[in-house]
């Protein structure tokens, strides 16, 4: 009995060998299976792949994991996906010691499961035989939710945590914010941010400057909006009042007041017999003025023309003050509006605008512009005397030729400015409104004139040439006309009140349909003409006949507010010949009017739908558009690349007489081009359309006649794309160009000829706006793009009463390493200004919150700046306040576990933070740790494993210190930077001593003993089936 007791435990210390050799590999081995052997060794040698891509899904859901951790702390809560599942899930994921298992799943049970995953299982032939028996591994460290791979996560981050500039930094941060729990304790987020709200300084100092310093600058607009009316006491010392003459004012008391805001005569002394001009200092004029506290001392801050409103502060300096300027006072008079007549629902502020002046000096000017509404007349008084009329409309003579305006005025006008001069007491401007009741049509001077009759006979059945009408709000039809047999009568042009009409053409083809032209006036008046039937009417007899094509026209009004007369338009006869000038767009178009037997003629502007070259087909001599060069056009402001098309009525669409028509493709000096026509193929009327296309310009910025050899940094390309249609004014750049040296001064910009009427350029202002109607013409071509090319020009930086300086944004790392410069703009002030940062403007606020990983270094940043010269560049600095310390556990030596999880216990700045844990590999970062915040940690079970610590910045994998364990049994450091901690844990067997070949020679034998002692077991436990009564 005593033999058999031997082998028993002879049998059972092998297999207590073999699972110390299986453990220390890491893998468990299913006995009966030699394929599943080798599944092992494969599982194994995939190990780190499969552990990284667990612990990655580990630390996705951090908050989900953490949550649980606390009710199940003796409990293995699986992957992310197993902890998120439902509980049923998690409750039926091990059922039975002989279920299936994948190579990488973690189960969830108890910690009897746990172990019994460790250990070696053991499966019968019968158990083999029912299912498929594989390899299980286990991640017990599943449960640590924040845990990551240091080889996907950190070595990829570590390169450019550190070097990489604010953007980078911020999107990163934004990625990290998503991904944290919605249900982060917000207090806990409260004392981070305390936290770093009291780094540079107690939280008492700064909020008692932000309730000193901003509530000052606020009141400048330099925060804030302006908030006018603080009192300015004593503002004798900061403050001199002079005449015009640059002498006191009789009467300037010796103490007085200033209010801050913007400079008025309602914000500085009243002084008897004297008005208010304006405030200067050193000749500039002053815009605003008001208080700023810094450091415990009180100053008058200004802005003037150019200055920054933001970022930046002037402030009077040492000696300097600002000069309000007075002269002799004149008395003032009231100047009141009324709208009198057909007012209802009319009041003055619809009449003169909101911004009308509402008083005026003795003997000064002033102007108002009157607006009335369509429909009405109206007579402009001032104390009674008339002033003039609008709403009247223009009477019209004619001839046989030509239709004309007679006296004023010679259109009709809604608006109008009037200006009063040498004001001498009160003024009182009165409109008087008069509605109108209806409106007049005339055609009748037309129909008199040879374009419409022929010695008095008329081409057309005109009807009634006179009538009233109300179309106000519906269509009318005002007019209609049918053309007469005794020629084929083609209305190829027509104008109402001046403005040309877009006319209708068509042909005979037995059944015709209506075709209409639409044309809107100047004045808002919708004219529509229409072609309404075309007839045949033979005039011969049954053997020699003779077609004349009979047209009727109609003519319509709506939204009509005005008289409506014909004022010109051609009834042409299809054997004549005629060029209509269909459509002009972007040109202005000429012909040159010579008379037969007249060498000396002259060119006559054509608007759109007119004719010319009247005359007989075979008499050549009227036709005079056949001479050379006797038609022209040039662009008008804003239009470009223009084009040309010839044709009939009917194919003008497709330029189909093209062959018949020559222009150049360059213009003159002035802008001409030149066309030629060369027939019209047999046609009576041809139709000649010119058509520009909208030009779209670009504004570039050149040095200009910069002279000095450093750098000069200009604004950069507009590319505005600016057009004469919708987009027409063009706003110079604020930046103010700054020479490097600092030798010379920017004073003002020119485009090259663009000049006044002397010949001398036109200076340009920053921020001043540009009409392109104006400059377009001075544009050139830049690789197909229309580009305005501004020019500077400098002055000598020694001689300038306004110079330039600049603000700049530094972001440096937490050890003072420059990560970007900002640039913030240039901005001009009265040469040795004194000028105080503002480092509590919204720009900086701005940038703390969008990047409050850093914070305003105000030992760097020079606030007080005093004798501000030419260059003069002025920093804010930031410096990243805030780190990341990552914690990473990895476990050595030939009998350290790689699979078992060490529990942490960590404090920052002696506030126990959550416990954790960690297994080979894993990691656990804590972010936005404010610089001086303390760590310290220890590990609470070690047991057998030697432990050591050292740190690194993130940089690269050199180890740039080690941590020391402190008579408490915790590791400490100071967070100056981002830190990489490596906790390692290290555990040796050595082998026995005499055996050669290290530590695998003394297993293989260790192996060999095992396998001999499990032999010898079975062959006892057979012999004792075999024999029944040993």
């Amino acid at each position: 009995m005593r033999r058999k007791i031997k082998k028993l435990l002879a049998v059972m210390l092998a297999l207590a060998l073999i699972i110390s050799l299986v453990n220390v590999d890491q893998f468990s081995v299913t006995a009966e299976s030699p394929e599943v052997q080798t599944e092992t060794r494969a599982a194994d040698s995939s190990k780190a792949e499969k552990t990284s891509q667990t612990k990655s899904e580990d630390q996705n859901s951090a908050s989900e994991a953490k949550s649980e951790e606390t009710d199940q702390s003796s409990v293995d809560t699986g992957t992310p996906d197993q902890t998120a599942s439902s509980s049923s899930d998690s409750e039926t994921e091990v059922e039975t010691d002989s279920q299936s298992k994948s190579d990488t799943e973690t189960t969830e049970g108890t910690e009897e499961q746990e172990s019994e995953a460790k250990s070696t299982e053991v499966v019968g032939e019968t158990e083999a035989a029912e299912g498929d028996s594989q390899t299980t591994v286990t991640d017990k460290n599943a449960s640590s939710g924040t845990n990551s791979s240091k080889k996907e996560n950190t070595e990829a981050d570590s390169e450019s945590n550190k070097k990489t500039d604010v953007s980078e930094e911020s999107s990163e941060k934004e990625e990290t914010e998503e991904s944290q729990s919605e249900t982060q304790d917000e207090s806990q987020k409260d004392d981070v941010q305390n936290s770093e709200n009291s780094e540079d300084g107690s939280e008492d100092d700064q909020l008692s400057y932000e309730q000193t310093a901003r509530k000052a600058l606020s009141r400048m607009g330099i925060a804030e909006a302006f908030a006018e009316g603080e009192t300015i006491a004593n503002a004798q010392n900061s403050f001199v009042i002079v005449d015009k003459n640059g002498d006191t004012p009789t009467g300037v008391p010796t103490s007085f007041t200033v209010i801050t805001g913007d400079i008025a005569a309602a914000s500085v002394p009243e002084i008897t017999g004297y008005d208010f001009v304006n405030a200067t200092i050193n000749g500039i004029e002053v815009k605003s003025v008001g208080t700023l506290t810094y450091e415990g001392k009180n100053y008058i801050y200004y802005t003037t023309e150019g200055s920054s409103t933001g970022l930046a502060a002037m402030v009077l300096g040492e000696n300097e003050k600002i000069q309000l300027n007075y002269e002799l006072q004149r008395e003032t008079y009231n100047i009141t509006y009324e709208v009198t007549g057909d007012n209802s629902g009319i009041n003055a502020d619809d009449i003169f605008g909101t911004d009308k002046p509402v008083t005026v000096k003795n003997g000064d000017s002033y102007a108002f512009r009157v607006t009335i509404p369509r429909g009405y007349e109206a007579e402009i008084l001032v104390n009674d005397e008339p002033q003039g009329e609008l709403g009247i409309e223009p009477t019209y003579q004619g001839d046989d030729s030509v239709i004309s305006v007679v006296g004023e005025p010679t259109e009709l006008t809604l608006s109008k400015t009037y200006e009063i001069t040498n004001v001498a007491g009160n003024q009182t401007v009165t409109v008087r409104l008069t509605r109108r009741e209806n409106y007049s049509f005339s055609a009748k001077l037309w129909t008199q004139t040879r374009y419409a009759s022929d010695n008095g006979t008329p081409r057309a059945n005109f009807g009634q040439t006179e009538s009233t009408f109300d179309a106000e709000n519906d269509r009318e039809t005002i007019w209609t006309f049918t053309t007469r047999t005794s020629n084929t009568w083609i209305l190829d042009g027509l104008q109402i009140n001046g403005t040309k009409l877009n006319i209708p053409y068509g042909e005979y083809s037995g059944r015709f349909s209506p075709v209409s032209q639409t044309t809107t006036l100047p004045s808002g008046t919708v004219v529509t003409v229409t072609l309404e039937n075309i007839t045949r009417e033979n005039i011969g007899d049954r053997w020699n006949t003779n077609y004349r094509y009979i047209r009727t026209y109609s003519i319509s009004v709506a939204n009509c507010y005005e008289n409506i007369t014909i004022t010109g338009g051609n009834l042409n006869a299809s054997g004549w010949t005629e060029v209509i000038s269909d459509r002009l767009t972007g040109v202005e178009f000429q012909v040159y009017d010579q008379q037969t037997g007249n060498s000396q003629g002259t060119w006559k502007n054509l608007e759109q739908s007119e004719p010319f070259g009247v005359g007989s087909r075979n008499d050549t001599s009227k036709n005079y558009w056949f001479n050379t060069q006797g038609l022209r056009f040039r662009l008008l402001p804003g239009y470009v690349n223009p084009q040309v098309s010839y044709g009939t009525t009917t194919g003008i669409e497709n330029n189909d007489l093209s062959n018949l028509i020559t222009n150049t493709n360059t213009p003159d000096d002035e802008g001409w081009y030149y066309i030629t026509i060369n027939g019209q193929n047999n046609n009576s009327i041809t139709m000649l359309r010119i058509e520009a296309e909208l030009g779209y310009y670009d504004v570039s910025y050149d040095d200009g006649n910069y002279s000095g050899s450093e750098q000069v940094n200009l604004p950069s390309y507009d590319d505005g794309n600016y057009n004469i249609v919708n987009n027409s004014q063009i706003i110079v750049s604020n930046t103010i160009p700054t020479d490097s040296s600092n030798a010379y001064v920017f004073d003002y910009w020119t485009l090259e000829g663009y000049e006044d009427d002397d010949g001398n350029s036109i200076q340009i202002s920053p921020n001043q706006v540009l009409n392109l109607e104006d400059v377009a013409e001075y544009a050139t071509v830049v690789n197909g793009q229309y580009v305005l090319p501004l020019e500077a020009h400098w002055v000598d930086a020694s001689t300038a009463e306004q110079i330039t300086y600049t603000i700049q944004f530094v972001v440096e790392d937490e050890v003072g390493n420059v990560i970007e410069t900002i640039d913030k703009g240039n901005y001009q002030a009265p040469r040795g200004s004194t000028i105080i940062l503002d480092t509590e403007s919204e720009e900086v606020r701005q940038f703390l919150e969008d990047y409050p990983e850093y914070a305003l270094n105000e030992t760097k940043t020079v606030r007080y700046n005093s004798n501000i010269q030419a260059g003069k560049v002025l920093t804010v600095y930031f410096t990243k306040a805030v780190t990341d310390v990552t914690i990473e556990k990895n476990v050595a030596g030939n009998m350290g576990d790689r699979d078992e999880s060490f529990d942490f216990e960590l404090y920052i700045n002696n506030e126990k933070q959550n416990d954790f844990s960690l297994s080979d590999s894993q990691t656990e970062v804590f972010e936005n740790l404010t610089i001086g915040t303390t760590i310290k940690f220890k590990e609470t079970d070690i047991d057998g494993y030697t432990v050591t610590a050292s740190y690194t910045d993130n940089d690269d994998s050199t180890v740039d210190g080690t941590l020391t364990l402190g008579n408490d049994g915790y590791y400490s450091i100071t967070v100056t930077k981002d830190l990489y901690i490596t906790v390692t844990n290290t555990k040796n067997v050595n082998p026995p001593s005499g055996l050669a070949g290290g530590s695998d020679s003394w297993m293989i034998l260790l192996g060999a003993a095992a396998v001999l002692a499990v032999t010898s077991g079975g062959f006892y436990l057979r012999r004792k089936k075999a024999g029944a009564h040993d």
